[in-house]
């Protein structure tokens, strides 16, 4: 991102919510990127902690920590596998995967996912999208939940293959709340 202070907002909002918790008493890490087990906590925690399953079809769901956050989100939707028996938890999430999980979520709750910008493939780095999460990352853009990002500091793309820090993390699932308030 462009320093601290742009993902401020984002990150007070997290703590705010319980959606994210510190690394550490007095600690954020920020810069860090975040696992799929990660991910789905905190878009669990995002949804109100609703009831969950206590089993799935996942085998490699190795702590209690994010079990009922991954089980929920797979068992509505939000969150697939990463094959029929897999979560793969420890992998990270990428800008991507995140859209397409938002983009997931907003249509079941109903709201109208069917404005979807033009204008991404302009970026060299558009047809990096796959095509389940082309319409996905073009509407979460469109939404003002994802923005265009630099990984080095001047070139700009849509990287969607990047795995976000935890501050820019952040500042999505802040953007998104708006989008999932306004309906």
């Amino acid at each position: 991102g462009a320093g601290g202070d742009s993902n401020h907002g984002g990150i007070e909002f997290c703590l705010d919510n319980g959606i994210m918790n510190g690394t550490s008493a007095d600690t954020f890490s920020p810069d860090s990127p975040i696992t799929r087990a990660q991910f789905a906590t905190m878009f669990y925690r995002l949804a109100g902690e609703p009831e969950a399953p206590t089993a799935s079809a996942f085998t490699d769901i190795k702590a209690e920590w994010y079990r009922k956050a991954v089980n929920w989100a797979a068992a509505n939707g939000v969150i697939n596998g990463t094959s029929a028996t897999t979560f793969s938890p420890d992998s990270y999430v990428t800008r991507e995967q995140i859209a397409a999980i938002f983009y997931r979520y907003a249509q079941s709750k109903g709201i109208d996912v069917s404005d979807v910008s033009t204008g991404l493939d302009s970026y060299n780095d558009y047809a990096e999208i796959s095509d389940y999460a082309k319409t996905p990352v073009a509407w979460c853009f469109n939404e003002n939940v994802m923005f265009i990002h630099s990984v080095n500091g001047y070139e700009y793309a849509i990287y969607p293959k990047v795995a976000p820090s935890r501050a820019d993390t952040a500042t999505m699932f802040w953007k998104f709340s708006y989008v999932l308030n306004e309906g």
